[in-house]
Formats: C-alpha cells, structure tokens, sequence
C-alpha cells in the first residue's frame, strides 16, 4: 500500500503545481486517486500472480467458450 500512497502523493502534486487541480481539494483528490490505484492493485495483483504460478491452463473448449462469453458479458456490463 505504500506504493499506492507514494503514486497518488506524485500525481496529485504534480497536477497541483502544473494549474489542473487547486490545493484546497488536495486531500480529496488524492484520496480518490489513492483509493483507485489501491482498488487496482487488490484486484490485479492477485490475478497475475496466480498467472504467474499457474501459466499454463488446462481448459477444454467449452470452458474456454464460457470464459469468453464471461469476459465478454463483464466488458458489456460494465
């Protein structure tokens, strides 16, 4: 999480001190852009390090289909 709080501390000043963002909002903005690269990570890391582990998958091609139209269906929702 230090990572996060480094990234967001960086960003945040850096549109600060180029005019995109005004100081009074420093805290909010960095706490939204904090809580989006924390909800990244929480998300993301897990997955490829079970990638990692586990490269090669073992899917027929009915799973491979429903994983697809999963993925497809989660791209359409969101």
């Amino acid at each position: 999480m230090l990572g996060t709080a480094v990234g967001a501390t960086v960003g945040v000043t850096s549109l600060v001190l180029n005019g995109l963002a005004v100081w009074a909002n420093y805290d909010a903005i960095w706490f939204t852009w904090w809580l989006g690269d924390a909800t990244g990570a929480l998300i993301i890391a897990p997955v490829l390090i079970l990638w990692a582990i586990h490269s090669r998958v073992g899917w027929s091609r009915g799973q491979a289909l429903e994983a697809s139209l999963l993925l497809l269906s989660l791209i359409f929702l969101a």
